[in-house]
Protein backbone atom coordinates (compact mmCIF):
# COMPACT_ATOMS: atom_id res chain seq x y z
CA UNK A 1 0.00 0.00 0.00
CA UNK A 2 2.62 2.29 1.20
CA UNK A 3 4.18 2.06 -2.54
CA UNK A 4 1.56 2.82 -4.70
CA UNK A 5 0.62 5.63 -2.08
CA UNK A 6 4.52 7.07 -2.78
CA UNK A 7 3.19 6.40 -6.66
CA UNK A 8 0.38 8.61 -6.53
CA UNK A 9 2.39 11.38 -4.76
CA UNK A 10 4.46 11.24 -7.94
CA UNK A 11 1.49 11.45 -10.41
CA UNK A 12 -0.15 13.69 -8.80
CA UNK A 13 2.31 16.09 -8.32
CA UNK A 14 2.15 16.65 -12.54
CA UNK A 15 -1.42 17.90 -12.50
CA UNK A 16 -0.76 21.27 -11.32
CA UNK A 17 3.16 22.28 -10.35
CA UNK A 18 3.86 23.25 -13.96
CA UNK A 19 1.25 25.98 -14.36
CA UNK A 20 0.67 26.78 -10.43
CA UNK A 21 -2.78 25.53 -10.21
CA UNK A 22 -3.90 27.49 -13.50
CA UNK A 23 -6.46 25.21 -15.40
CA UNK A 24 -5.38 23.11 -18.55
CA UNK A 25 -7.65 20.16 -19.55
CA UNK A 26 -5.08 18.10 -20.00
CA UNK A 27 -3.59 18.28 -15.98
CA UNK A 28 -7.00 18.34 -15.05
CA UNK A 29 -7.25 14.65 -16.21
CA UNK A 30 -4.31 13.89 -14.24
CA UNK A 31 -6.09 15.16 -10.80
CA UNK A 32 -9.06 13.41 -11.85
CA UNK A 33 -7.33 10.45 -12.37
CA UNK A 34 -5.39 11.02 -8.93
CA UNK A 35 -8.57 11.16 -7.22
CA UNK A 36 -9.55 7.69 -8.26
CA UNK A 37 -6.65 6.52 -7.36
CA UNK A 38 -6.90 8.09 -4.01
CA UNK A 39 -10.33 6.77 -4.03
CA UNK A 40 -9.05 2.85 -4.23
CA UNK A 41 -6.20 3.13 -1.75
CA UNK A 42 -8.66 3.77 0.58
CA UNK A 43 -11.06 1.96 -0.18
CA UNK A 44 -9.25 -0.77 -1.98
CA UNK A 45 -7.99 -3.48 0.45
CA UNK A 46 -6.12 -4.95 -2.31
CA UNK A 47 -4.40 -2.05 -3.85
CA UNK A 48 -0.78 -2.98 -2.96
CA UNK A 49 -0.93 -6.12 -5.60
CA UNK A 50 -0.09 -3.25 -8.21
CA UNK A 51 3.24 -1.85 -6.94
CA UNK A 52 4.40 -4.79 -4.60
CA UNK A 53 7.47 -5.15 -6.15
CA UNK A 54 8.80 -2.04 -6.43
CA UNK A 55 11.74 -1.87 -4.52
CA UNK A 56 10.80 1.40 -1.68
CA UNK A 57 14.24 2.26 -2.02
CA UNK A 58 14.89 3.04 -5.64
CA UNK A 59 11.30 4.15 -5.71
CA UNK A 60 12.37 7.10 -2.93
CA UNK A 61 15.28 7.87 -4.59
CA UNK A 62 13.80 8.28 -8.20
CA UNK A 63 11.32 10.48 -6.73
CA UNK A 64 13.52 12.85 -4.63
CA UNK A 65 15.74 13.55 -7.43
CA UNK A 66 13.25 14.27 -10.04
CA UNK A 67 11.55 16.45 -7.23
CA UNK A 68 14.53 18.41 -6.68
CA UNK A 69 15.00 19.27 -10.19
CA UNK A 70 11.40 20.31 -10.63
CA UNK A 71 12.80 22.35 -7.19
CA UNK A 72 15.63 23.59 -8.92
CA UNK A 73 13.59 24.84 -12.39
CA UNK A 74 10.42 26.19 -11.10
CA UNK A 75 12.16 28.14 -8.54
CA UNK A 76 10.86 31.70 -8.41
CA UNK A 77 8.00 33.99 -7.37
CA UNK A 78 5.84 35.96 -9.51
CA UNK A 79 7.10 39.33 -7.80
CA UNK A 80 11.36 38.76 -7.97
CA UNK A 81 13.01 41.72 -7.66
CA UNK A 82 16.48 42.26 -9.43
CA UNK A 83 19.29 42.06 -7.01
CA UNK A 84 21.82 39.74 -4.84
CA UNK A 85 19.26 37.71 -3.40
CA UNK A 86 17.64 36.71 -6.68
CA UNK A 87 21.04 36.29 -7.97
CA UNK A 88 22.36 34.33 -5.04
CA UNK A 89 19.06 31.89 -5.72
CA UNK A 90 20.19 31.21 -9.73
CA UNK A 91 24.45 30.39 -8.34
CA UNK A 92 22.98 28.83 -5.34
CA UNK A 93 20.19 26.31 -5.98
CA UNK A 94 22.25 24.12 -8.40
CA UNK A 95 23.97 22.70 -5.38
CA UNK A 96 20.58 21.04 -5.07
CA UNK A 97 21.48 18.85 -7.54
CA UNK A 98 25.02 17.62 -6.84
CA UNK A 99 24.12 16.89 -3.33
CA UNK A 100 21.09 14.54 -4.59
CA UNK A 101 23.21 12.33 -6.56
CA UNK A 102 25.28 11.75 -3.93
CA UNK A 103 22.29 9.75 -2.13
CA UNK A 104 22.55 7.41 -5.50
CA UNK A 105 26.37 6.24 -3.73
CA UNK A 106 24.85 3.29 -1.38
CA UNK A 107 27.82 1.88 -0.23
CA UNK A 108 28.36 1.61 3.74
CA UNK A 109 30.83 4.59 4.00
CA UNK A 110 28.79 6.62 2.21
CA UNK A 111 25.48 5.43 4.25
CA UNK A 112 27.70 6.37 7.49
CA UNK A 113 29.36 9.43 7.06
CA UNK A 114 28.14 11.28 3.68
CA UNK A 115 24.77 10.85 3.51
CA UNK A 116 24.17 12.50 7.16
CA UNK A 117 26.27 15.11 5.59
CA UNK A 118 24.76 15.55 2.81
CA UNK A 119 20.68 15.59 4.23
CA UNK A 120 22.27 18.49 6.79
CA UNK A 121 23.59 20.33 3.86
CA UNK A 122 20.46 20.15 2.11
CA UNK A 123 18.46 20.86 4.86
CA UNK A 124 20.42 24.46 5.38
CA UNK A 125 20.26 24.89 1.55
CA UNK A 126 16.32 24.64 1.81
CA UNK A 127 16.21 27.15 4.47
CA UNK A 128 18.81 29.78 2.81
CA UNK A 129 16.67 29.76 -0.41
CA UNK A 130 13.72 30.45 1.64
CA UNK A 131 15.46 33.44 3.01
CA UNK A 132 16.61 34.46 -0.08
CA UNK A 133 13.07 33.91 -1.27
CA UNK A 134 11.98 36.17 0.86
CA UNK A 135 14.33 38.91 0.44
CA UNK A 136 14.33 38.32 -3.40
CA UNK A 137 10.26 39.08 -3.01
CA UNK A 138 9.46 41.28 -0.56
CA UNK A 139 6.29 42.78 -0.91
CA UNK A 140 4.01 40.50 -3.42
CA UNK A 141 0.79 41.63 -4.12
CA UNK A 142 -1.45 39.14 -2.51
CA UNK A 143 -4.14 39.78 -0.12
CA UNK A 144 -3.09 36.95 1.58
CA UNK A 145 0.65 38.62 2.50
CA UNK A 146 -1.25 41.98 3.65
CA UNK A 147 -3.48 40.06 5.71
CA UNK A 148 -0.91 38.24 8.11
CA UNK A 149 1.53 40.91 8.09
CA UNK A 150 -1.65 43.78 9.01
CA UNK A 151 -3.50 41.87 10.70
CA UNK A 152 -1.67 40.74 13.66
CA UNK A 153 -0.68 44.01 14.26
CA UNK A 154 -3.73 45.81 14.17
CA UNK A 155 -4.67 43.24 17.20
CA UNK A 156 -1.59 44.38 19.08
CA UNK A 157 -2.80 48.03 18.57
CA UNK A 158 -6.29 47.02 19.98
CA UNK A 159 -8.05 47.45 16.70
CA UNK A 160 -10.53 44.30 16.06
CA UNK A 161 -8.60 42.89 12.75
CA UNK A 162 -12.44 41.69 11.61
CA UNK A 163 -13.16 45.45 11.09
CA UNK A 164 -10.36 46.63 9.46
CA UNK A 165 -9.34 48.07 5.85
CA UNK A 166 -6.26 46.74 3.90
CA UNK A 167 -4.10 47.40 1.14
CA UNK A 168 -6.30 47.88 -2.22
CA UNK A 169 -4.66 45.55 -4.64
CA UNK A 170 -7.66 43.98 -6.80
CA UNK A 171 -10.08 46.07 -8.89
CA UNK A 172 -13.61 45.91 -7.94
CA UNK A 173 -12.98 44.43 -4.45
CA UNK A 174 -13.13 46.20 -1.27
CA UNK A 175 -10.55 45.21 0.94
CA UNK A 176 -12.14 45.57 4.24
CA UNK A 177 -11.91 41.72 5.11
CA UNK A 178 -9.67 39.52 7.35
CA UNK A 179 -10.92 36.16 5.81
CA UNK A 180 -8.54 33.99 8.41
CA UNK A 181 -9.19 32.09 11.29
CA UNK A 182 -8.65 33.62 14.74
CA UNK A 183 -5.48 31.17 15.16
CA UNK A 184 -3.56 32.63 12.40
CA UNK A 185 -3.06 35.73 14.39
CA UNK A 186 -1.28 34.54 16.79
CA UNK A 187 0.90 32.59 14.70
CA UNK A 188 2.17 34.97 12.76
CA UNK A 189 2.32 38.06 15.46
CA UNK A 190 6.45 37.18 16.75
CA UNK A 191 7.20 37.67 12.95
CA UNK A 192 5.34 40.28 12.22
CA UNK A 193 6.89 42.22 14.86
CA UNK A 194 10.38 40.74 14.58
CA UNK A 195 10.57 40.81 11.20
CA UNK A 196 7.79 42.38 9.57
CA UNK A 197 7.13 39.79 7.18
CA UNK A 198 4.81 37.12 8.40
CA UNK A 199 6.38 34.63 5.98
CA UNK A 200 9.58 33.98 8.37
CA UNK A 201 7.34 31.90 10.56
CA UNK A 202 7.28 29.10 7.47
CA UNK A 203 11.35 29.14 7.91
CA UNK A 204 10.58 27.67 11.73
CA UNK A 205 7.34 25.26 10.81
CA UNK A 206 9.76 23.72 7.94
CA UNK A 207 12.27 22.78 10.21
CA UNK A 208 10.22 21.64 12.72
CA UNK A 209 8.53 19.48 10.07
CA UNK A 210 11.46 18.02 8.44
CA UNK A 211 13.52 17.54 12.02
CA UNK A 212 9.90 15.82 13.20
CA UNK A 213 9.64 13.64 10.08
CA UNK A 214 13.13 12.49 10.80
CA UNK A 215 12.16 11.59 14.24
CA UNK A 216 9.05 10.20 13.42
CA UNK A 217 11.16 7.44 10.68
CA UNK A 218 14.29 6.71 13.16
CA UNK A 219 11.17 4.80 14.68
CA UNK A 220 11.40 2.55 11.56
CA UNK A 221 14.38 -0.21 12.63
CA UNK A 222 14.40 -2.06 9.30
CA UNK A 223 14.31 1.21 6.98
CA UNK A 224 17.27 1.82 5.51
CA UNK A 225 19.03 5.09 6.07
CA UNK A 226 19.01 6.63 2.12
CA UNK A 227 15.01 6.32 2.82
CA UNK A 228 15.32 8.03 6.47
CA UNK A 229 17.13 11.20 4.85
CA UNK A 230 15.39 11.40 1.66
CA UNK A 231 11.53 11.23 2.36
CA UNK A 232 12.21 14.35 5.27
CA UNK A 233 13.63 16.07 1.88
CA UNK A 234 10.96 15.50 -0.28
CA UNK A 235 8.64 17.65 1.85
CA UNK A 236 11.83 20.55 2.13
CA UNK A 237 11.83 20.12 -1.84
CA UNK A 238 8.44 20.06 -2.67
CA UNK A 239 8.17 21.75 -6.51
CA UNK A 240 5.78 24.32 -5.79
CA UNK A 241 7.52 25.18 -2.42
CA UNK A 242 8.64 28.76 -4.13
CA UNK A 243 5.63 30.06 -4.89
CA UNK A 244 4.12 29.19 -2.06
CA UNK A 245 6.12 30.38 0.06
CA UNK A 246 6.11 34.02 -1.61
CA UNK A 247 2.45 34.25 -1.62
CA UNK A 248 2.18 33.19 1.84
CA UNK A 249 -0.36 30.34 1.98
CA UNK A 250 -0.51 28.87 5.02
CA UNK A 251 -0.40 25.70 4.08
CA UNK A 252 2.81 24.41 5.57
CA UNK A 253 2.05 25.54 8.84
CA UNK A 254 -1.10 23.80 8.93
CA UNK A 255 0.95 20.35 7.74
CA UNK A 256 3.30 21.16 10.48
CA UNK A 257 0.46 21.15 12.60
CA UNK A 258 -0.71 17.94 11.70
CA UNK A 259 2.74 16.73 12.25
CA UNK A 260 3.04 17.69 15.93
CA UNK A 261 -0.38 16.19 16.40
CA UNK A 262 0.79 12.26 14.97
CA UNK A 263 4.41 12.48 16.65
CA UNK A 264 2.34 13.74 20.29
CA UNK A 265 0.32 10.86 19.87
CA UNK A 266 2.36 8.37 18.79
CA UNK A 267 5.60 9.03 20.00
CA UNK A 268 6.08 10.62 23.10
CA UNK A 269 3.27 9.40 26.16
CA UNK A 270 4.67 12.90 28.02
CA UNK A 271 3.37 15.15 24.93
CA UNK A 272 -0.03 13.03 24.11
CA UNK A 273 -1.99 14.66 26.60
CA UNK A 274 -1.30 18.02 24.98
CA UNK A 275 -2.20 16.58 21.39
CA UNK A 276 -5.19 18.46 21.35
CA UNK A 277 -3.43 21.76 20.91
CA UNK A 278 -2.21 21.13 17.52
CA UNK A 279 -5.02 19.36 16.29
CA UNK A 280 -6.84 22.03 17.04
CA UNK A 281 -4.58 24.53 14.75
CA UNK A 282 -4.97 22.04 12.35
CA UNK A 283 -8.39 22.16 12.07
CA UNK A 284 -9.24 25.82 13.02
CA UNK A 285 -6.10 27.90 10.91
CA UNK A 286 -8.64 26.89 8.07
CA UNK A 287 -11.80 26.70 9.80
CA UNK A 288 -13.48 25.36 6.43
CA UNK A 289 -11.33 22.21 7.35
CA UNK A 290 -13.95 21.89 10.53
CA UNK A 291 -16.18 19.82 8.21
CA UNK A 292 -13.87 17.01 8.20
CA UNK A 293 -13.75 16.60 12.24
CA UNK A 294 -16.57 13.68 12.55
CA UNK A 295 -13.33 11.53 10.70
CA UNK A 296 -10.91 12.34 13.77
CA UNK A 297 -13.82 11.26 16.41
CA UNK A 298 -14.55 8.08 14.26
CA UNK A 299 -10.45 7.09 14.45
CA UNK A 300 -10.21 4.93 17.69
CA UNK A 301 -6.82 5.59 17.95
CA UNK A 302 -7.30 8.91 19.11
CA UNK A 303 -9.51 9.63 22.87
CA UNK A 304 -12.69 11.36 22.07
CA UNK A 305 -11.68 14.03 25.03
CA UNK A 306 -8.54 14.88 22.47
CA UNK A 307 -11.05 15.80 19.84
CA UNK A 308 -13.37 17.41 22.33
CA UNK A 309 -10.77 19.13 24.07
CA UNK A 310 -9.24 20.37 20.32
CA UNK A 311 -13.11 21.95 19.55
CA UNK A 312 -13.27 23.50 22.89
CA UNK A 313 -10.18 25.50 22.30
CA UNK A 314 -11.29 26.35 18.59
CA UNK A 315 -14.10 28.10 20.22
CA UNK A 316 -12.47 29.19 23.02
CA UNK A 317 -9.92 31.85 20.29
CA UNK A 318 -12.91 32.24 18.09
CA UNK A 319 -15.28 33.57 21.22
CA UNK A 320 -13.73 36.80 21.67
CA UNK A 321 -13.93 37.88 18.23
CA UNK A 322 -17.47 37.24 17.86
CA UNK A 323 -18.47 38.80 20.43
CA UNK A 324 -16.35 42.01 19.84
CA UNK A 325 -18.17 42.60 16.51
CA UNK A 326 -20.40 39.59 15.71
CA UNK A 327 -20.96 40.89 12.28
CA UNK A 328 -17.97 41.93 10.90
CA UNK A 329 -17.07 38.52 12.34
CA UNK A 330 -19.63 36.81 9.79
CA UNK A 331 -18.92 38.59 7.13
CA UNK A 332 -15.05 38.01 6.89
CA UNK A 333 -15.09 33.97 7.96
CA UNK A 334 -18.78 33.21 6.33
CA UNK A 335 -20.02 35.37 3.95
CA UNK A 336 -16.99 35.70 2.75
CA UNK A 337 -16.27 32.30 1.23
CA UNK A 338 -20.23 31.69 0.33
CA UNK A 339 -20.32 34.72 -1.56
CA UNK A 340 -16.71 33.98 -3.24
CA UNK A 341 -16.99 33.90 -7.38
CA UNK A 342 -16.83 30.87 -8.79
CA UNK A 343 -13.08 30.63 -10.16
CA UNK A 344 -12.72 28.77 -13.76
CA UNK A 345 -9.34 29.73 -14.14
CA UNK A 346 -8.56 27.30 -11.24
CA UNK A 347 -8.05 23.04 -11.98
CA UNK A 348 -11.53 21.78 -10.97
CA UNK A 349 -14.43 19.91 -12.20
CA UNK A 350 -16.76 23.12 -13.10
CA UNK A 351 -13.78 24.78 -14.75
CA UNK A 352 -13.47 21.68 -17.22
CA UNK A 353 -17.61 21.82 -17.35
CA UNK A 354 -17.71 25.26 -17.60
CA UNK A 355 -14.64 25.63 -20.94
CA UNK A 356 -16.71 22.32 -22.47
CA UNK A 357 -20.33 22.96 -22.36
CA UNK A 358 -20.21 27.01 -21.90
CA UNK A 359 -22.35 26.54 -18.24
CA UNK A 360 -21.29 26.22 -14.50
CA UNK A 361 -22.26 23.07 -12.37
CA UNK A 362 -24.96 23.75 -10.09
CA UNK A 363 -23.63 24.78 -6.50
CA UNK A 364 -25.95 22.32 -5.07
CA UNK A 365 -24.26 19.48 -7.43
CA UNK A 366 -21.34 20.81 -6.36
CA UNK A 367 -21.31 20.34 -2.40
CA UNK A 368 -23.12 16.68 -3.17
CA UNK A 369 -20.02 15.88 -5.11
CA UNK A 370 -18.13 17.41 -2.55
CA UNK A 371 -19.60 15.85 0.27
CA UNK A 372 -19.99 12.52 -0.78
CA UNK A 373 -16.28 11.30 -0.10
CA UNK A 374 -17.33 12.31 3.66
CA UNK A 375 -20.28 9.94 3.86
CA UNK A 376 -18.03 7.14 2.26
CA UNK A 377 -15.79 7.80 4.65
CA UNK A 378 -17.54 7.96 7.83
CA UNK A 379 -19.00 4.54 6.48
CA UNK A 380 -15.87 2.74 6.00
CA UNK A 381 -13.48 4.02 9.08
CA UNK A 382 -10.16 4.21 9.10
CA UNK A 383 -8.35 1.37 11.13
CA UNK A 384 -4.68 2.59 10.96
CA UNK A 385 -2.59 6.31 10.79
CA UNK A 386 -2.36 5.47 7.21
CA UNK A 387 -5.55 5.21 6.42
CA UNK A 388 -6.57 7.70 8.57
CA UNK A 389 -3.96 10.56 6.75
CA UNK A 390 -5.44 8.80 2.97
CA UNK A 391 -8.90 9.63 4.30
CA UNK A 392 -8.01 13.53 5.31
CA UNK A 393 -6.08 13.59 1.66
CA UNK A 394 -9.25 12.24 0.12
CA UNK A 395 -11.63 14.78 2.08
CA UNK A 396 -9.87 17.80 0.74
CA UNK A 397 -9.17 16.53 -2.10
CA UNK A 398 -12.95 15.79 -2.74
CA UNK A 399 -13.83 18.92 -1.39
CA UNK A 400 -11.52 20.63 -3.41
CA UNK A 401 -11.45 19.27 -7.26
CA UNK A 402 -15.80 19.76 -6.85
CA UNK A 403 -15.36 23.09 -5.47
CA UNK A 404 -15.51 26.31 -7.58
CA UNK A 405 -12.20 26.93 -6.99
CA UNK A 406 -8.85 25.15 -6.22
CA UNK A 407 -5.15 26.44 -7.00
CA UNK A 408 -1.83 25.04 -5.97
CA UNK A 409 -1.76 25.69 -2.40
CA UNK A 410 -5.11 23.41 -1.97
CA UNK A 411 -3.23 20.88 -4.02
CA UNK A 412 0.40 21.58 -2.38
CA UNK A 413 -1.43 20.69 0.88
CA UNK A 414 -3.23 17.51 -0.63
CA UNK A 415 0.61 15.97 -1.64
CA UNK A 416 1.94 16.96 1.67
CA UNK A 417 -0.81 14.77 3.33
CA UNK A 418 -0.26 12.00 0.58
CA UNK A 419 3.46 11.87 1.92
CA UNK A 420 2.83 12.00 4.93
CA UNK A 421 0.55 8.97 4.52
CA UNK A 422 3.39 7.25 2.78
CA UNK A 423 5.94 8.17 5.59
CA UNK A 424 3.85 6.47 8.04
CA UNK A 425 2.60 3.70 6.72
CA UNK A 426 6.39 2.94 5.61
CA UNK A 427 6.94 3.36 9.55
CA UNK A 428 4.02 0.88 10.00
CA UNK A 429 5.55 -1.50 7.99
CA UNK A 430 8.90 -1.45 9.19
CA UNK A 431 8.47 -1.35 12.84
CA UNK A 432 6.19 -2.34 15.56
CA UNK A 433 5.31 0.93 17.25
CA UNK A 434 3.16 0.76 19.98
CA UNK A 435 0.14 2.45 19.94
Amino acid sequence: MLRATLVLYFLFNFGYVFTRGQYNPRLFWILAFSLVFLSILFFAKKAKVFFANLDINSLVLFIFIFNALLYVLLYGGIYFQPGFPKTALEYFLPLVIVLSFIFTIDTPNFRKRVFPLSFALLVCIALVSRFLLILASSAPRIDTFDLFKLGPKYLIEGKNPYSQSYPQLYRGVTADYYSYSPLTLYLFLPADILFNDPRYTYLVSDLVVVFLLYKILSKAKNLSSRAKYLLPLLFLYHPSESIILEQSWMDPLIFMMLVLFVYFERCSKELKKFSFIPLAFFLGMRHTMLIISPVFFLFKKIARKTVFLSLGAIFLAFLPFALWNFGDFWDDLVKFYVTYPVRHDSITLNSFIFFTFGKDLPKTLMNILGLLPLALVLIKRPDNWHKLLLAIALLLFALSFFNKLAFVNHYFFISLLILFASIIGLVDEKSSFAE
